[in-house]
């Protein structure tokens, strides 16, 4: 009789297809392989938006093991991704990376044994609170990812993705990316900073457990301008109004200038500007069309929100000429740049 100890339990919503990739993962991997591991159990890990994500139970330990979409190599720089992981997991944002297959984007990292985030989650303004030091604590830290994430530059390589399958584009492309332009001319009048950046920081990037928080997937990464990071965020997580404000307050330490808040919602454009070219990456590559297109119209109709609002346009003036005065930010103003629910 077979003893429990030799039994492998699956989850059973696991194909026989990603079993067998994720069995055979553990089995290549020099940590495993030295340590002579047995694999008592595998379940699936849920919200990945493109890759295949399981929990593994390998003697005793839980470990986090991805394996990367096909096809993500085209517009993800895994070596980049590798690096900036490891960087970040020293300096306790994100989990220690065990693995990382540099060519494919297979990996294995530290579990989380926490709560992943959700869009209602970023309600309660501790969270917020959290997310802003988090953010503000790698934004600062003086280190250096060894590759550049530029919206500018993103844009012409998705394009050539998009052109070569010949996707549909959204009607309003056109009208985006020419503020886009607009943007891009006052970026070389009034140069934003280049931080360590994440730039792909939606809920479920996002974990929670006793110690703290965390944030997880660094596929995205660059050195970057750190307000596409926060622009990015309050709009993925779809902060309200006045825990938006919570969130500005604690990462800039009280007040905000115009020119900084300026900054900001230039960075809310620029992420759904860019979503909406990605979201036709996704279906130049074979992804489901209603549910990408459907995702990257939302973020078509958030950067027309944005665009529309009384305040867009002297935000942009803020920060062409640098406006250091301070901005109150009240319920009028706050409101007029919220892309909530659109």
């Amino acid at each position: 009789m077979e003893k429990q100890e030799d039994i492998l339990f699956v989850e059973s919503s696991i194909s026989l297809k990603h079993l067998g990739q994720v069995i055979q993962l553990v089995g290549e991997i020099p940590y495993f392989v030295e340590k002579n591991v047995r694999i008592k159990r595998i379940w699936e890990l849920p919200f990945g938006l493109t890759n295949f994500n399981f929990g593994i139970a390998v003697n005793g330990e839980k470990y986090a093991l991805r394996i990367a979409a096909p096809g993500s190599w085209e517009y993800i720089d895994r070596p980049a991704e590798k690096h900036a992981a490891t960087l970040m997991a020293e300096i306790g944002v994100s989990p220690k990376v065990y693995y990382y297959d540099e060519k494919r984007g297979d990996q294995v990292t530290e579990y989380i044994d926490g709560k992943t985030l959700h869009k209602p989650d970023f309600r309660d303004p501790e969270i917020v609170k959290m997310a802003a030091r988090l953010f503000h604590k790698f934004h600062n830290s003086g280190k250096e990812f060894i590759a550049e994430f530029n919206p500018f530059i993103v844009k012409g390589e998705y394009l050539q993705i998009i052109r070569a399958k010949n996707v549909q584009m959204y009607e309003e492309h056109d009208l985006i990316w020419d503020k886009v332009a607009e943007i891009e001319e006052i970026f070389k009048i009034n140069p934003p900073r280049s931080v360590p950046c994440h730039n792909d920081p939606l809920a479920e990037n996002w974990m929670l457990d006793e110690r703290g928080l965390w944030i997880i997937d660094w596929e995205y990464c660059g050195m970057n301008d750190p307000f596409f990071d926060l622009g990015d965020f309050i709009s993925e997580v779809e902060l309200i109004p006045e825990v938006e404000k919570v969130f500005i307050e604690e990462y800039f330490g009280g007040k905000i200038s115009w020119e900084d808040y300026g900054r900001l919602v230039i960075g809310k454009l620029m992420c759904n500007a860019l979503w909406e070219l990605w979201s036709l990456v996704q279906i130049a590559n074979d992804k489901p069309f209603d549910e990408y297109w459907e995702f990257g119209l939302s973020k078509v109709k958030k950067a027309m929100k944005l665009m529309s609002s009384p305040v867009f346009e002297k935000c942009l003036q803020a920060v062409r000429e640098g406006w250091e005065e301070p901005i109150w930010l009240d319920e009028d103003i706050l409101n007029s740049v919220s892309i909530v629910a659109v």
